[in-house]
């Protein structure tokens, strides 16, 4: 799935003075997001002002792209749930070595609207009464014991284009082998949150990124 509209051949993501060029000339939509995220991540701090134009960028294509998967039907308007994944996706780029962080760098869209997909399911389990249980199955055939809300119980209200992203999150794409691997689920992203927390703020870096677009 393409994640950006431009193909232009992107600075290498540790080329600090071509990622200076390419902001001074307004060039990052023409980047691919996973080119922008691997700057992001290799570049860090060196200089503030890239690493903010940088997060600008990723932050509003993150919020566009969440935006048009989110129903309005949802609590909030849906903001709720963007704005959570919009907060685990910087937490990952914020630590390349993380499964998601690795991955964002190779299919970046894929990977947002997959952590899409857990924000949703843990508003659902938040939201939920002791009235809403599911009610205990009754003993009987296979068939009979299935629950038939169980299939698409996520419903993000996704157009054709999340269907295929779907379709996208069993594996990634590795360019520097030639071939395509699982997505790796080894490093989740809750457990990361809290070895993080005194060495990355994630607030600091986004202070000046619009979170609402």
């Amino acid at each position: 799935m393409d994640t950006q509209s431009g193909e232009e051949a992107p600075p290498k993501s540790t080329d600090l003075d071509g990622w200076r060029q390419a902001i001074a000339d307004d060039r990052l939509k023409a980047f691919r997001l996973e080119a922008l995220a691997a700057a992001f991540q290799d570049l860090g701090d060196r200089d503030p002002q890239v690493q903010r134009a940088l997060a600008k960028h990723l932050s509003d294509s993150i919020m566009k792209m969440l935006r048009k998967h989110v129903g309005f039907n949802h609590p909030n308007e849906g903001w709720d749930i963007i704005e959570r994944t919009h907060h685990l996706i910087f937490t990952a780029l914020m630590k390349p070595k993380s499964a998601d962080g690795r991955n964002l760098r190779v299919t970046f869209g894929s990977r947002v609207l997959f952590r899409l997909k857990d924000a949703i399911a843990t508003e659902q389990r938040e939201r939920r009464t002791p009235d809403d249980a599911p009610p205990k199955k009754k003993k009987g055939t296979p068939e009979e014991q299935k629950d038939p809300d169980e299939e698409g119980s996520i419903d993000i209200n996704a157009s054709a284009e999340q269907k295929e992203a779907d379709e996208e999150f069993a594996v990634v794409d590795d360019p520097d082998k030639g071939v395509r691997r699982p997505i790796v689920e080894d490093d989740p992203l809750s457990d990361e949150m809290s070895e993080i927390d005194e060495k990355i703020n994630v607030k600091g870096i986004l202070d000046c990124v619009s979170n609402r677009v």
